[in-house]
């Protein structure tokens, strides 16, 4: 009987040392992958460190523990405001303006690192409120509408360029 109850500790030795095993083995290989959303982007992060690696839609492989992967939305989005702003001649003026940007996907890993994922409070919202008050504050108040157009092309090309080095794309600008 003592030749029997060893072989059972053995048993259960192996048991156990099979059970660490299969579960190291699918600890690593569901930590190994993962997949991106249609129109995101996954920036690559070792220790919590940006690389500069940006994956792409699908699947990706990486290296569990080491490295992790956040998204980033690179699909059209929209931004609105509302701002009081004075005009030339003085006149408060109460605009809504909405803005559809995107995110240059080759620039995910350099907005996430500088910025982070909230990026359109942080850095769109405030420009959009400056360009605004900027671009009204060069026409009277009857110009503003006459030359809505001229207001919504000077207030667009003005956040383009603050927006486009950063690695945000100016789509469309509509004042609502």
């Amino acid at each position: 009987m003592k030749k029997g109850s060893k072989n059972g500790s053995g048993e259960i030795l192996g048991l156990v040392g099979l059970f660490l095993v299969i579960a190291l083995v699918l600890i690593f290989g569901f930590g190994s992958w993962g997949t991106i959303d249609a129109g995101h982007r996954g920036v690559v992060l070792s220790w919590g460190a940006v690389t500069g690696e940006v994956k792409g839609e699908g699947f990706y492989t990486k290296t569990p523990w080491i490295e992790t992967v956040k998204e980033m939305n690179c699909q059209i989005q929209k931004e609105q405001v509302q701002t009081d702003c004075a005009s030339k001649d003085l006149q408060t003026i109460r605009a809504v303006v909405a803005l559809n940007l995107s995110l240059v996907p080759t620039n995910c890993a350099t907005v996430y690192q500088k910025v982070g994922v909230s990026y359109l409070d942080t850095l769109v919202a405030p420009a959009m409120q400056e360009g605004i008050k900027a671009v009204t504050a060069r026409y009277t108040a009857e110009e503003l509408v006459s030359k809505r157009e001229l207001v919504r092309e000077d207030i667009s090309k003005l956040l383009a360029e603050k927006l486009n080095p950063i690695g945000i794309r100016i789509e469309a600008l509509n004042i609502v």
